[in-house]
């Protein structure tokens, strides 16, 4: 009997490049440490169906979009319930989240050299009723009041 082999790449905590310390995080530090070598941001989340998803965006672009009035990208309404190629009940195919980006979630990606993941709070474009921009199904946003 053969002895078990690894598939594709194994990670081993030596082959993970120092990241910066709490005190010194977020995108800017990242980018200033790193700045030669970085070229895009992966602006990711994970869907109710745990499936990572993205919009990869050049540094330039993404900088420029922190400066707006409102920073994020729009994401269909239909993205947080697909299912193969359809869409779970409760979901639309119209409507739009804008999805903000949360810059201490800043990492740098080592599997993939040149870019930075961060990741984001979905919001409504204009508010609830009671005022909030919250949407009930963001993933992150679970996550945070289960924590909480």
């Amino acid at each position: 009997m053969s002895a078990p082999s690894n598939y594709g790449i194994a990670y081993t905590p030596s082959m993970i490049e120092s990241l910066p310390t709490s005190e010194d995080k977020g995108l800017e530090a990242i980018l200033s440490r790193y700045s030669s070598s970085i070229h895009s941001i992966r602006f990711q989340w994970n869907d109710l169906t745990n499936i990572t998803r993205c919009r990869i965006i050049p540094v330039k672009v993404f900088r420029a979009l922190l400066a707006s009035a409102r920073p994020g990208v729009g994401i269909a309404h239909a993205a947080l319930g697909s299912i193969g190629s359809g869409c779970a009940p409760g979901f639309s195919g119209t409507g739009e989240y804008l999805y903000t980006p949360d810059m201490n979630s800043a990492r740098l990606i080592t599997y993939a050299p040149g870019q930075v993941s961060v990741m984001g709070w979905f919001k409504e474009k204009s508010p609830n009723a009671d005022g909030s921009f919250d949407v009930a199904v963001c993933p992150r946003s679970k996550l945070h009041g289960i924590v909480e």
